[in-house]
């Protein structure tokens, strides 16, 4: 995150040019209870709050619910072109990312499939600590609750992602 926030704060002629095009809204990590007391994934309650994301409750899970607002109130004055969430991963090398994709074959979910991984194959491409190989493009039942699975399909942001860089240096 520091270095995201770093670049995109930076002089160079890309961060201005990014700077001049999109809107760029940094939500700060989202169990800081939860992790001053240890816990990288849960809230002080022992909850994983990625998996609240359906219908976070407002007093058990505040930090969901007052994001999901946030995207709700952006999505209503503008388009989303963008989301992605950044975890650490405590199995997996690498810096890679989870995606979504579309289940439908009809040739418009296709094309859509393709650009969701174009950002991926992007950043493998400019980063040798990218890989491209371990990112994946599913919806998998077990994850539906998570972040980026429940704004692509209530927010319909094909660009939804989870940026995992592992643990292990």
């Amino acid at each position: 995150m520091k270095g995201l926030l770093t670049y995109l704060l930076s002089d160079t002629q890309e961060a201005k040019l990014l700077r001049s095009h999109f809107i760029f809204y940094i939500i700060p990590m989202l169990n800081p209870d939860g992790v001053k007391y240890g816990n990288y994934r849960c809230s002080l309650l022992g909850v994983d709050l990625n998996r609240k994301w359906i219908a976070p409750n407002r007093f058990l899970q505040p930090t969901i619910f007052y994001a999901k607002q946030l995207v709700r109130m952006i999505s209503e004055e503008r388009e989303i072109l963008m989301y992605c969430d950044l975890h650490g991963h405590s199995r997996k090398q690498n810096v890679f990312m989870y995606g979504c994709s579309h289940k439908n074959t009809q040739y418009e979910h296709i094309r859509k499939n393709a650009n969701i991984r174009l950002i991926p194959l992007l950043l493998s491409q400019k980063n040798p600590n990218f890989s491209y190989r371990d990112s994946k493009f599913k919806l998998e039942k077990c994850k539906e609750s998570t972040a980026r699975i429940v704004l692509f399909k209530e927010f319909n942001i094909s660009n939804s992602y989870t940026c995992e860089a592992t643990f292990f240096g």
